[in-house]
């Protein structure tokens, strides 16, 4: 009793709430009725009248699956609508272009280089006596920075100029020989070649006794100590490196593309480009630069 009072209830709280749900339901029933009706019609109908209640109920039938195709159709139209998203009206702006300069950038990955950087190494081989710089400090030019022993030199020197010394003695002596016919001419000739060669051995133990103080070639930075004092030094043994970066020299590699069109209007861009600098950090360097050269 109770399956049933259900099975009554419920159709009728669906035919409230959706009307087109309703009309299916009684269209299936019914056809579901004419169906049942059409497969037991033997024992419904008296034997007279059979061939017209056949006729009848098979046209009854065949309207009513129309019916239900319609309802369903009409079922699915209904049930797709609502599910269609709401389009929002869209406001359409009218507006006027602008005619404005835009400034195109390209970015490139750079390799930053000083002006001038040179290696500092031994001239001359002893022990490291004197470090008269520290790392990171400025130096000017002529600055000295190391003092290689220079016990030996001095030593050469003073030799070479004892040399030097007598062979000029002896060459005023024979001059004044010379004078009087005492010596020939060619004796005298061979003593000044003499005095020549000792005084140019003299400058020679000079210079490598100035070898023994190393200076700077140019204002700069001083990178590491490689060395430190006391060392025992080699002739050509790296000491530090002295850099010059008042000028800087960015390199960067371009596509081909843009090279040629650079290219194309060089003299143009020359005047109106500007390069910057874009630190790691992603701070820009104070000071712009310039195409210096183009390969």
């Amino acid at each position: 009793m109770n399956i049933l009072f259900l099975a009554i209830r419920y159709p009728f709280v669906v035919a409230i709430r959706r009307p087109i749900t309703t009309l299916l339901f009684v269209v299936a029933v019914g056809s579901g009725g004419v169906l049942v009706l059409s497969k037991i019609r033997p024992e419904l109908v008296p034997p007279l009248n059979m061939r017209t209640v056949y006729e009848s109920l098979d046209s009854l039938g065949k309207n009513v699956r129309r019916l239900r195709g319609y309802v369903v159709d009409q079922y699915d139209t209904y049930f797709q609508k609502e599910e269609e998203p709401h389009q929002e009206a869209r406001e359409i702006v009218i507006t006027t272009p602008k005619v404005e300069d835009v400034i195109i950038t390209y970015s490139f990955v750079c390799q930053i280089h000083s002006q001038r950087h040179i290696e500092v190494r031994a001239l001359e081989p002893g022990y490291l006596l004197e470090i008269r710089i520290k790392e990171g400090q400025r130096v000017k030019q002529d600055d000295v920075m190391f003092k290689i022993q220079p016990i030996l030199y001095e030593a050469r020197l003073d030799a070479e100029k004892a040399e030097r010394d007598l062979a000029d003695m002896e060459y005023q002596y024979n001059e004044a020989l010379r004078k009087e016919n005492v010596v020939s001419q060619k004796m005298l000739n061979l003593l000044k070649a003499k005095l020549a060669r000792t005084t140019a051995k003299v400058k020679q133990a000079e210079a490598e006794l100035g070898f023994t103080s190393v200076k700077a070639s140019f204002d700069g930075i001083v990178d590491r100590l490689l060395q430190r004092e006391g060392s025992l030094i080699k002739e050509g043994d790296l000491l530090t490196t002295l850099s010059d970066n008042s000028v800087m020299w960015v390199y960067f590699n371009v596509p081909e593309k843009n090279y040629l069109e650079y290219m194309a209007n060089r003299e143009q861009h020359e005047k109106e480009d500007r390069v910057e600098l874009m630190l790691a950090n992603g701070d820009m360097f104070p000071q712009t630069g310039k195409i210096g050269a183009i390969e």
